[in-house]
């Protein structure tokens, strides 16, 4: 046991939840914006189609 004073604030226990999975983000723009914000899900890569209608 630690000592503190009786004053002291409790300390907080977090609550911990599973991660979801990865993603990879990919994200473009340009000086004024965001263009494009695309989302691909794990285990999948970025290949030519994907970069031509993206």
């Amino acid at each position: 046991m630690e000592g503190h004073h009786l004053q002291s604030p409790r300390r907080k226990k977090f609550k911990v939840t599973p991660f979801a999975g990865k993603v990879m983000n990919n994200v473009f723009w340009d000086i004024e914006d965001v263009i494009l914000v695309h989302v691909m899900p794990r285990g999948e890569a970025i290949n030519s189609q994907d970069y031509i209608t993206h």
